[in-house]
């Protein structure tokens, strides 16, 4: 079953995974722009903890990404954008434990 919920102006389509999180019905590219991370993020697998928006299809360069995101977001001109990609739940809470460090 597929729901909807509204993160600022974008909307995203999740399902419910196995524990209750939210698994991505598509692969796609996410933004967490505390972070300054952009994160490829695998059909199935969900998004880190943490304010992540839908930025673009899976099937873009990451270049393209960046460049359109810059466009968008003047706010990000000048600053470096990290590049991940999450192809499992193993890889997220890696990911979250890496994050949990920098603190």
């Amino acid at each position: 079953m597929s729901c909807r919920r509204q993160s600022g102006p974008f909307w995203i389509a999740t399902l419910p995974d196995k524990k209750g999180g939210r698994a991505r019905t598509k692969t796609a590219y996410y933004l967490n722009r505390k972070l300054s991370v952009v994160a490829l993020v695998s059909q199935g697998v969900r998004l880190p903890k943490g304010p992540w928006i839908w930025v673009a299809n899976g099937s873009l360069p990451a270049w393209q990404v960046e460049k359109m995101l810059t466009e968008a977001f003047p706010v990000l001109k000048g600053t470096v954008l990290t590049f991940i990609t999450l192809k499992s739940d193993a890889e997220v809470k890696a990911f979250e434990r890496a994050l949990q460090g920098r603190d």
